[in-house]
């Protein structure tokens, strides 16, 4: 893409991420990837107590 200046954009990896500076495009980016982190967390979380329930059971 060609920016108003009219040099050459390097093509951007974040699609998602709106073009109205730098910094707030930054912080969209970290929030989106600590929600990642966290629902992966989550996740694993939900995975463990899933796992001790069966083994709680297999010990009864």
């Amino acid at each position: 893409m060609r920016t108003r200046s009219g040099r050459v954009d390097p093509p951007t990896r974040f699609t998602t991420t709106p073009k109205f500076g730098t910094e707030a495009a930054l912080k969209m980016m970290i929030q989106k990837t600590m929600n990642t982190i966290a629902s992966i967390v989550q996740e694993r979380k939900e995975k463990k107590i899933e796992i001790s329930r069966t083994r709680f059971f297999e010990h009864l």
